[in-house]
């Protein structure tokens, strides 16, 4: 009992600490496209712009997943839609993070604290 514990709590960290780096496949290339105003990748943060992988977990095609060292970004983010190869550091590539304690920045959009609802923000 404790041994399954302990390989479940392993997981975890592992999915948690490196996210899909390094898993093999095709996510956001073969993401369906409804109607003519949507694309593959997403410019700005929705959660219906995923792909599932490793059964029942999402990853993300959206501009948002960068935030974080990309550890949500689906395996093949960075070449389908900034049309590089992920970089062997973790960090985003040509992203420069301007950390704003007030308020919530993403990749594309800045809600402030005060100036309307802010919905499911990370913070470092």
């Amino acid at each position: 009992m404790t041994f399954c514990i302990f390989c479940i709590l392993l997981i975890v960290k592992l999915c948690c600490g490196i996210g899909f780096e390094g898993i093999e496949g095709e996510y956001c290339s073969k993401r369906p496209v409804y109607g003519p105003n949507q694309e593959v990748c997403c410019k700005s943060r929705d959660d219906e712009c995923t792909m599932p992988i490793l059964g029942n977990h999402l990853c993300y095609c959206d501009y948002f997943c960068l935030q974080h060292q990309g550890r949500d970004c689906c395996p093949d983010f960075y070449e389908v839609c900034l049309g590089q190869n992920r970089p062997l550091s973790t960090q985003p590539p040509d992203h420069e993070e301007q950390k704003d304690t007030a308020g919530c920045e993403v990749a594309i959009d800045d809600w402030k604290l005060g100036e309307g609802a802010i919905d499911n923000c990370l913070y470092d």
